[in-house]
């Protein structure tokens, strides 16, 4: 069952033979002010307009999982370098158009030959406005 993806490059999913699902979903929603110093008081604020939101998410991917991680992390960096704008949906909610800005990736676990069997994964996404 699909639970949400990034355009059709990177698709969250709980599966028999594939579990890739996000987890510490973090959503930032900020204001842009400018502060107009005045003399003899305190500062005023302009509201100047709303800034991009940005998300952000965790992912383990697990060989055990059915994840290949080569190809995985091959088309997560692919995502990253390659400036794609893709609707980005978590959940059944659409939070619209998106860049994935950051990767973050951590080797957590290894086969006895020092191959990566688990990466824990941090996803940096920001809101694109078309």
């Amino acid at each position: 069952m699909v639970i949400g993806s990034f355009g059709q490059h990177l698709v969250f999913e709980v599966h028999p033979d594939r579990v890739v699902t996000p987890g510490s979903v973090k959503r930032d929603m900020a204001a842009a002010y400018e502060e107009h110093k005045v003399l003899g008081a305190k500062p005023r604020l302009e509201f100047i307009a709303p800034e991009l939101n940005t998300m952000s998410c965790s992912v383990r991917l697990s060989a055990a999982l059915g994840v290949d991680l080569e190809e995985t992390m091959l088309d997560v960096e692919t995502l990253v370098a390659g400036g794609f704008v893709e609707k980005l949906i978590l959940g059944g909610v659409n939070y619209g158009h998106h860049v994935l800005t950051k990767a973050t990736e951590e080797w957590s676990k290894s086969d006895p030959k020092g191959k990566q069997i688990s990466i824990n994964l941090t996803l940096e996404f920001k809101e694109y406005l078309k």
